[in-house]
C-alpha cells in the first residue's frame, strides 16, 4: 500500500472529487486495489463484460461486484458493451452505467492546436 494513500484520497474527497477505478479485473485493477481505494466508482474492463451473457463465470464474478458496490454506495460503470445481449444481462445485474460501441461510438480527437489545452 502507498504511505498516505487513504489520506490522499480523503483530501481529494474533501475538495470535491472522485474516486474511480478503472479497467477493475486487469492487471493492478484488482480487489486490493478496491479495498485501498475504496473507490465512488468502479469501472469494469472489457475484458469481463465480452459475453457475459455466454459465459457464466464472468457473470457470477460480475453480478457479485456489482452486489458488492451497491452495499457499499459505489457506482459501476461496465466498458466494452457492444451486444444488446450483453447491456440486458448488465441492466438485469444492477450495473448501474454502460459505455461501448453498442452505445456510441468514440467522439473523433480534437487536433492538436499546438496549445498545452484542447481547443474546443
Amino acid at each position: 500500500m502507498v504511505d498516505g494513500l487513504r489520506a490522499r484520497v480523503e483530501s481529494l474527497r474533501e475538495l470535491g472529487h472522485s474516486v474511480a477505478l478503472d479497467d477493475f479485473g486487469a492487471g493492478y485493477a484488482g480487489l486490493t486495489s478496491f479495498a485501498q481505494l475504496q473507490p465512488d466508482i468502479v469501472k469494469f474492463d472489457l475484458e469481463l463484460i465480452w459475453d457475459i451473457d455466454r459465459e457464466s463465470t464472468k457473470a457470477r464474478l460480475v453480478k457479485s461486484m456489482i452486489n458488492v458496490c451497491s452495499e457499499m454506495g459505489v457506482i459501476t460503470l461496465a466498458e466494452g458493451v457492444e451486444t444488446e445481449s450483453e447491456l440486458s444481462t448488465l441492466l438485469a445485474m444492477g450495473c448501474d452505467l454502460f459505455q461501448g460501441y453498442l452505445l456510441a461510438k468514440p467522439a473523433p480527437e480534437i487536433p492538436n492546436s499546438g496549445t498545452t489545452s484542447p481547443s474546443i
